[in-house]
């Protein structure tokens, strides 16, 4: 049993590492800023969810735990791409 733990953590850094560098990689791409942060945004939440699901042991918990986590996570989302349409604007003070 314990073995089957190790293999999921393991598996769950190496998944994480890789996103983490795929991270790195965005600023790379020749695509816009707004395609960036979209990309960035995407990768954020997989590992917001491995980590809850793994690390937090999320999976196991009753339903109403996981919504009272699980609800603020897309409401940050909509705040973040709700900024987005700053980005064309260069704010002076």
């Amino acid at each position: 049993m314990a073995e089957d733990h190790k293999k999921v953590y393991i598996t769950n850094a190496i998944w994480l590492t890789i996103l983490t560098v795929l991270e790195l990689g965005v600023i790379h791409l020749p695509i816009s800023k707004a395609g960036q942060i979209a990309l960035l945004l995407a990768f954020a939440l997989t590992k917001i969810g491995l980590v809850l699901m793994v690390y937090m042991h999320l999976r196991y918990e009753t339903k109403a735990l996981k919504m009272a986590l699980c609800v603020p996570i897309p409401l940050a989302v909509l705040f973040l791409v709700s900024l987005m349409y700053d980005l064309p604007f260069h704010w002076t003070s």
